[in-house]
């Protein structure tokens, strides 16, 4: 299917996505239905109100039964929010048509459900079904509906998995449960502990006990959005004005987000999305993986200037301290002369100047955050691309990003997750090759097919670049520095020969021993700065070696992707892929990491 090209006009400026869920009481009284539901509105555009000040959005989660969940899936609708209605992801327990007619089987008195009223219910809740982008996701598919404890086990687990799922809770409570946990806020009651009988309060204590902010109603109070409370567990205590801030993820997405899409450090960033499967949710991503691969170019450029200045300069205060030290040695002191005074109070003031920029450039590092700013921001960067690589994948490879093992970045994360379930454009669309072939299996052919092409060719093009560009690097230390320490220690070994005798044997032996100092002199500060540079080089070629693997691994594994057949081989492939792309940029672990397949 080929698109028509994004519009960049109109493209939404990228915002993280957070999660708001919700968990209410079944039985209701229908006589207090419109008040919840505008309780629920007015909180819901509290949290979007709250959100935006973070430049944020929100999307929201829940079941679909009578009572509460419905009447927020309405709210969730209904509410007149500046960006338009909220994301909605349903879960069910079970089965739709299962689901259905066990929460539809009786009223709050265990009585059978008028017909009429059934249909009512029905209707309202597909209803609120009309407008998904996907189905709502089975929890429980292998539970058994008839058996009592299977059943509430199945209920409850699919409100735990709403609070999984979510960053802010809303619940609603009758009055009792209501009170229990606003006594436990105030400090006046203990704290509820995670029961398993299946309801509402029994998912209320799981996500006290997760840390999730709650936002409480109260069902039978005769104000139900005044009387709301806002619950938040110790050690998750954000202000009000930073509901929906990460402390990492935002500061450096406000930071990307301000460089100008015009700078050309973010146009050599630009990764474009294929034109024939360009959305606007890509265009999106795309644009702030530019702005955060600039920001990181940035930061790191000039980190690694303030490197080579310190390295160089303590280079040459290594050499300009051999020369000091020989001209001692075979000067007599009564004859130095006053040029060379001169160049010793320059090495004696140059060593402190050195250590303080050495400091100076510690302190930035790591006591001002400099190197996390640029790291977190390469991973972002690299996250990002990761997303667009693997966006037209029908099937999707989660085990790419997963948060568990970045989880300074896990807001990125989830939003990304979020942004591609949303996205209706997403799907490669492609012709069967044979009449036994799925669409789906069509179309994970041609997405790993521009997948292998458009994101391993290039990236293991990349890494060879970055290979010539290692060797080149270490070529020049070792031309510049290296042989340069070498001739002069020879020159300090003559020097000093010259120095003690010009007898052979035993004689320059004894002759040697005799002046060791004055040799020790000569040749130390020549060898200082010859292990320095050694060291420099040292380091360059394993990131050379590093860089040479990388783009063999991915060659190697573009060419393995194009012959395999299998979907779920595939998948294995390109989340092998990424997630060695990904962790490539946290340098200290891809030195120590094998790269094979």
């Amino acid at each position: 299917m080929n698109t028509p090209p994004v519009n960049r006009q109109s493209v939404r400026p990228f915002q993280l996505l957070w999660t708001v869920g919700f968990s209410g009481k079944r039985f209701v009284d229908p006589a207090r239905e419109a008040a919840i539901g505008a309780a629920l509105r007015q909180t819901i555009q509290d949290l979007v109100t709250k959100a935006t000040a973070s430049n944020a959005r929100l999307t929201a989660v829940s079941s679909l039964a009578r009572g509460g969940d419905v009447l927020f899936v309405e709210a969730v609708r209904e509410a007149p929010l500046p960006c338009g209605p909220l994301h909605w992801k349903g879960l069910l327990p079970f089965s739709w048509d299962t689901f259905i007619r066990l929460d539809l089987e009786s009223d709050y008195d265990g009585k059978p459900l008028q017909e009429a009223e059934r249909a009512a219910r029905t209707r309202r809740a597909q209803a609120c079904l009309a407008p998904l982008l996907h189905a709502p996701e089975v929890i429980s598919p292998g539970a058994n509906p008839a058996d009592t404890e299977q059943r509430e086990e199945a209920y409850l687990e699919c409100g735990y998995r709403t609070v999984d799922e979510s960053d802010v809770m809303i619940f609603l409570l009758l009055k009792d449960e209501y009170e229990k946990l606003q006594r436990f806020a105030s400090g006046k009651g203990e704290k509820p502990k995670v029961g398993h009988r299946p309801g509402t309060f029994a998912v209320a204590c799981y996500a006290l006990a997760t840390g999730r902010p709650m936002v409480i109603l109260n069902a039978e109070a005769e104000n139900i959005a005044a009387s709301s409370y806002v619950l938040r567990a110790s050690g998750n205590a954000p202000a009000d004005e930073q509901w929906f801030v990460d402390p990492v993820v935002t500061d450096i997405v406000r930071q990307a987000s301000r460089a100008p899409l015009e700078a050309e450090s973010v146009r050599k960033e630009k990764v474009p999305c294929p034109h024939d499967h360009e959305t606007a949710a890509r265009e999106s991503i795309a644009v702030i993986g530019a702005q955060l691969g600039a920001l990181a170019n940035h930061h790191q450029s000039r980190t690694r200037n303030g490197l080579r200045r310190v390295l160089r300069c303590h280079l040459a205060a290594s050499s300009l301290a051999a020369v000091a030290a020989t001209v001692l040695v075979v000067t007599h002191p009564e004859t130095i002369p006053t040029v060379f005074l001169g160049t010793l109070a320059l090495l004696a003031c140059m060593k402190p100047v050195l250590a303080f920029a050495a400091w100076w450039l510690e302190h930035i590092l790591h006591h001002d955050g400099t190197r996390d700013v640029w790291l977190n921001a390469r991973v972002l960067a690299e996250l990002c691309r990761s997303a667009l690589a693997t966006w037209p994948l029908p099937l999707q490879s989660i085990n790419v990003q997963d948060e568990e093992v970045f989880p300074k970045v896990k807001r990125l994360v989830r939003t990304l997750r979020l942004m591609r379930e949303q996205d209706t454009e997403a799907a490669v669309r492609h012709t069967h090759r044979e009449p036994c072939e799925t669409q789906v299996e069509a179309d994970m052919r041609a997405a790993c097919s521009l997948y292998g092409k458009a994101r391993l060719q290039d990236q293991s093009d990349y890494y060879e670049g970055k290979h010539k560009q290692a060797l080149a690097e270490e070529l020049s230390w070792r031309n510049k520095f290296q042989w340069a320490t070498w001739m002069a220690i020879i020159a300090g070994l003559a020097l000093a020969t010259d120095r003690f005798s010009v007898a052979m044997g035993n004689h320059l032996l004894s002759g040697f021993f005799e002046k060791g100092l004055e040799a020790a002199t000569i040749i130390a500060p020549f060898l200082a700065a010859h292990c320095l540079s050694t060291m420099t080089i040292l380091d360059t070629r394993r990131r050379c070696r590093r860089y040479a693997e990388m783009s063999d691994y991915l060659r190697r594994l573009a060419n393995t992707l194009e012959h395999t057949e299998a979907n779920p081989s595939r998948i294995r492939l390109i989340e092998h892929a990424e997630r060695t792309l990904i962790e490539e940029q946290h340098e200290w672990l891809s030195v120590m990491r094998n790269i094979s397949i």
